[in-house]
C-alpha cells in the first residue's frame, strides 16, 4: 500500500515523499522507476525493511508509473505526472 496513488508536479525540482507499507510485512521494498527515468527520480531505490520512505523528484515533463515491489512479488503502482509551464503569455 502506498501513502498516495498519484503525485503531480508543475516545476522540475519539486518533490514528494511516498511511503510504501504493507500490513504484517517488515521486509524489503524495491522500486522500478525505469519507465520514468527522464520524468522523475526516486530515492532510495530500495529499503531493507518496511515501511519504506521514498522521495520522488520531478525532472521534466511527462507521465509514467513507478512500481514498488515487496520480496514476495506483490506490487503497488504510483502514477506520476509532471506538467512544466514556463514563459509568459503576451
Amino acid at each position: 500500500m502506498l501513502s498516495q496513488s498519484t503525485v503531480s508536479f508543475n516545476t522540475p525540482g519539486q518533490s514528494a515523499t511516498v511511503t510504501a507499507s504493507e500490513t504484517a510485512y517488515a521486509g524489503a521494498i524495491s522500486v522500478n522507476a525505469g519507465p520514468c527515468a527522464t520524468v522523475v527520480s526516486v530515492t532510495p531505490s530500495s529499503t531493507t525493511s518496511a515501511p519504506g520512505h521514498f522521495v520522488v523528484s520531478a525532472q521534466s515533463s511527462g507521465s509514467c508509473a513507478v512500481t514498488f515491489t515487496d520480496q514476495f512479488g506483490q506490487t503497488a503502482e504510483l502514477s506520476v505526472g509532471v506538467t512544466v509551464t514556463q514563459g509568459t503569455i503576451q
